[in-house]
């Protein structure tokens, strides 16, 4: 095995640990952007002082 298949390994064996762990998922690329493209538009005008978080769901879980 390879070092490129073993850090291949390592990190689909650490997504899916992350995946099962967050109680919302881990979210597709899309929804990612989408996020990020809501930080630079004005929607996003009147939230000052904020911790807006995009973890899945992780941090409201008490863990």
């Amino acid at each position: 095995m390879g070092h490129g298949t073993s850090r291949e390994y390592c990190f689909s064996t650490f997504y899916e640990y992350a995946d099962r762990l967050s109680p919302l998922g881990n979210a597709p690329a899309e929804a990612c952007a989408d996020y990020v493209v809501s930080l630079f538009s004005a929607l996003i005008r009147y939230v000052s002082m904020q911790n807006l978080m995009h973890d899945g769901g992780f941090s409201t879980a008490g863990t």
